[in-house]
């Protein structure tokens, strides 16, 4: 689909432009890039953010869409009566139309296109009656098959090695080395890794993999009719909240990086385009070894992920070209990049324990904070009861060096 263009001055879609519909546990930095790129944007996640209403010309909760497209699937399959089961996000009428006799939904209008944004923790399948919309961004391979091969360690295994760069050891069934980590298939954020417990057993829907020490790097790329170009590099924050110590707390960047490191990462990327074709935003994560310098691959996401936004954020600081990962990726490759970018930080603010917030909370003056260019990102639409451990919100701020020791141990509202 031919992307929009768009002033980047004035980012608000009209009506003739085409529409993208984006699904994710969170969608969105995902929304504000599209809408930027001149979508219509029709969010579907968990949440319904502040920002994500702001930037969508609809949003759907994701646990309702899901229960609806199961319905519509179940109807189509018994031959039974859809009416009351279609997802409807388009303004007055239902998203999808019955295709008698093969139980999947037909997208109206045809100008309208799915983007996947973020992992589910169940898998993919269910998106399949989906596949039509969603499909056309990685060639002819199925949608779950792509996102199963993202976390899929023989394969990952095999791509390191002809990159030349080290994968951890892994063990698909039996007892669990003592102090590996076990990760769930389709675990995303960090949500579905955990030490595993002395004598475990490894779970069918899981892995056993050796723990590398070092820090965390998320890699952004833009791909398209196998190109490949790496548009920058962030330095992912964790935090250890109850049974889960690997949770993605945020990142910073983009970072300047040595050669062997962005050329590994080309590498990476081109094993991968060999065997999926995608076209489009892609994520490899990696840790860098602080004692040998050695590049261990972790995992490959083919969709458009949670860093990417500061490198959107660090190329649009000027007045040059605006850089829309999801915009057309012919253009985003041959975009001249900055020489000399902003390093910005990005927080997930978590609740301590069970607390009610208001939206009230987050209309201060931004302008008193000390932070440079801070900004408020996924705050609540209205006041609602967090629970302990869930994430509250996100801070946005220019990164200053004198400054980080401090300011990334913000965990609280100002």
């Amino acid at each position: 689909m031919q992307t929009p263009q768009v002033d980047r001055h004035d980012p608000k879609p009209t009506a003739d432009r085409s529409t993208l519909v984006l699904i994710g546990p969170s969608v969105r930095a995902a929304a504000e890039s599209a809408r930027a790129a001149g979508y219509l944007v029709h969010a579907i996640d968990f949440y319904g953010d502040r920002e994500t209403l702001a930037a969508s010309q609809r949003w759907t909760n994701l646990e309702d869409f899901r229960r609806q497209l199961r319905l519509s699937k179940n109807g189509a399959d018994s031959g039974g009566d859809r009416s009351s089961g279609e997802p409807e996000l388009c303004e007055n009428r239902p998203l999808c139309e019955n295709r008698p006799n093969d139980g999947l939904v037909k997208l109206l209008p045809v100008a309208t296109s799915f983007c996947v944004v973020g992992g589910f923790a169940d898998g993919y399948d269910w998106l399949e009656p989906l596949e039509p919309q969603i499909s056309s961004a990685y060639g002819s391979a199925a949608l779950a098959e792509v996102f199963a091969a993202s976390t899929d360690p023989i394969l990952l295994s095999a791509i390191a090695a002809e990159a030349g760069v080290e994968f951890p050891n892994f063990r698909q069934q039996g007892r669990v080395p003592h102090r590996w980590l076990l990760k769930k298939r389709t675990s995303s954020g960090g949500l579905g890794v955990s030490v595993a417990a002395d004598d475990g057993r490894i779970a069918e829907d899981s892995f056993a993999q050796q723990r590398v020490r070092g820090p965390v790097f998320g890699a952004t790329l833009v791909t398209e009719g196998g190109r490949v170009s790496l548009l920058g590099v962030c330095r992912l924050l964790k935090k250890r909240l109850t049974g889960r110590p690997f949770v993605f707390a945020g990142a910073i960047g983009p970072l300047k990086i040595a050669k062997d490191v962005s050329d590994a990462v080309i590498r990476l990327a081109d094993c991968w385009l060999r065997r999926f074709r995608m076209t489009g935003p892609l994520n490899i994560d990696f840790i860098i070894d602080p004692r040998t310098g050695r590049i261990w691959l972790l995992e490959i996401n083919p969709r458009y992920s949670a860093t990417m936004e500061l490198i959107e954020r660090a190329e649009n600081d000027g007045d040059g070209p605006m850089l829309s990962l999801l915009g057309d990726p012919a253009l985003v490759l041959w975009q001249q990049r900055s020489s000399e970018r902003p390093v910005f930080v990005k927080r997930t603010l978590f609740a301590r324990h069970d607390q009610s917030i208001s939206a009230e909370q987050f209309e201060a003056d931004v302008g008193s904070t000390k932070l440079k260019d801070f900004c408020w990102k996924d705050t609540p639409a209205q006041s609602a009861m967090i629970p302990a451990g869930a994430p509250i919100a996100t801070m946005i701020y220019r990164f200053e060096a004198g400054r980080w020791k401090r300011d990334h141990r913000v965990r609280t509202l100002p």
